[in-house]
């Protein structure tokens, strides 16, 4: 059976409290309303490098879950996603 990782999970890892490996190599997945609690909890830290280090996480998680379930990521974002090897995207706009 597939899991579906739970923000809290997410930031535990984010923290460096929890690996998330086994979880990797098992059918796993993130939820849109999870990428959007944790993109929520980005925009709501002043500038800094670690704003910058957790959303590049989030979005890491995003294309993560896209690689291992065989997706596309669909976005606006030129930047970030299509800077990752073997990651299909669909960008728009």
């Amino acid at each position: 059976m597939a899991s579906l990782i739970d923000s809290s999970v997410l930031i535990e890892v984010e923290r460096g409290r929890l690996d998330l490996a086994p979880f990797a190599r098992a059918r796993a997945a993130m939820a849109a309303i999870t990428a959007a609690e944790l993109l929520a909890g980005v925009a709501g830290l002043r500038p800094s490098y670690r704003k910058d280090r957790s959303a590049a996480q989030v979005e890491v998680m995003i294309a993560a879950t896209a690689l291992t379930r065989g997706m596309t990521v669909v976005t606006r974002d030129r930047r970030s996603f299509p800077r990752i090897p073997g990651l299909e995207v669909e960008l728009l706009g």
